[in-house]
């Protein structure tokens, strides 16, 4: 009997024991899983915000194309206020590099990148880069290399010497839209033969410009094969770690645009956030319609207000989704619907979207 008793008692401990070792090994599983479902939590909730405003000038100084021209008395005026403001300049590629890697932080960053390679960015606008200590992106398009008013490769070399950003603007400067043939075709061959050019004579960062800010989608899978870690356009608005990298927006910046009030304004925009393809609209009709998702939070959407260059457009709102039409017919090869609207912040959010009239003879 006694032999019998102790069975039992030896049953009970070691059942004991086992209950202890259950209730232990579930208490570490339901630890293990608060733990996964905060890190599933804090994916779901997204990476930190991360914005950076571009501006895309021309030249400097030249009163013969108003449109494209920036005075450097104005340009003075805004790097004094961005030195006052304590807002960082950084290179193209550097913006890049902070937003998709979502350094976010309270610093106020803008680029400033120039097109095309005239002769003005050597004699006029570079020096007052370098004088301040900006970095700047100047973007080539080497069929005009060394033509009359363009750049030359020894001056070229010399800017990346001195620290000048160098980036692929095309080799031919097309409007690509209006390509008679396979356009998707002669953007890559044009592609190849720019990149090729840059590669031999230049030390050049891998990222791109479209002519005229003219692109579709196809684009950006043959910059990205050729290894090209972003493209810039020219629809304006805040570039964020949202932005397709191959369609980063960019204020243009002139002597009509460079007003420190509308400078400022730029300077402190914040990126309104939509879901949609990230291409140039073919425009088919003189008042086309664009279909908008808006995914920022917070916005103040009674207050929505949508610009065309001729006016305004209408819009009609089902929840986040927004169909926009200009109120008047669009005239001119390019055109934008521009969506601004504030937070309850009181903070400014800009979208825009670019379409381009095909039958439009170009510039």
């Amino acid at each position: 009997m006694r032999h019998i008793n102790y069975i039992l008692l030896l049953f009970i401990i070691l059942s004991a024991c086992h209950k202890k070792k259950e209730e232990k090994d579930g208490t570490q599983s339901l630890t293990e899983q608060k733990e996964k479902a905060q890190i599933v939590k804090e994916v779901d909730q997204g990476m930190p915000e991360s914005e950076i405003v571009v501006f895309v000038l021309h030249r400097f100084n030249d009163q013969r194309f108003p449109s494209t021209s920036i005075s450097t008395k104005k340009l003075k005026e805004i790097f004094e206020y961005l030195k006052s403001e304590n807002i960082q300049v950084v290179s193209a590629s550097e913006a890049v590099d902070l937003v998709y890697d979502n350094q976010a932080d309270t610093i106020r960053r803008v680029v400033f990148t120039v097109d095309d390679g005239y002769q003005s960015f050597y004699t006029d606008g570079y020096p007052l880069f370098e004088n301040y200590g900006f970095p700047v992106t100047l973007f080539v398009n080497t069929e005009s290399v060394g033509w009359s008013d363009y750049l030359g490769w020894d001056q070229l070399k010399e800017l990346t010497k001195k620290g000048v950003e160098i980036g692929n603007h095309s080799h031919s400067h097309a409007h690509m839209l209006t390509i008679s043939h396979d356009t998707s075709a002669f953007f890559k061959h044009d592609l190849k033969k720019a990149h090729t050019l840059l590669a031999e004579r230049l030390a050049f960062k891998g990222i791109y410009a479209y002519p005229y800010g003219e692109h579709l989608e196809p684009f950006h899978r043959w910059l990205r094969e050729e290894g090209y870690i972003a493209a810039f356009s020219q629809q304006s608005g805040v570039f964020h770690e949202q932005s397709n990298r191959y369609c980063i927006p960019r204020f243009p910046l002139n002597d009509a645009l460079a007003e420190m009030a509308a400078v400022k304004e730029k300077v402190n925009m914040n990126a309104l956030r939509v879901d949609m393809n990230c291409q140039v609209g073919l425009q088919k009709s003189e008042k086309p319609a664009l279909i908008v998702v808006i995914k920022e939070k917070g916005l103040r959407m009674d207050q929505l207000q949508c610009f065309t260059g001729g006016g305004r457009c209408s819009i009609t709102m089902n929840g986040n989704t927004v169909a926009l039409k200009a109120n008047s017919p669009l005239k001119g090869r390019r055109n934008k619907y521009t969506l601004t609207a504030p937070d309850n912040k009181g903070k400014w959010h800009w979208f825009s979207y670019v379409f381009v009239n095909t039958e439009v003879p170009e510039n």
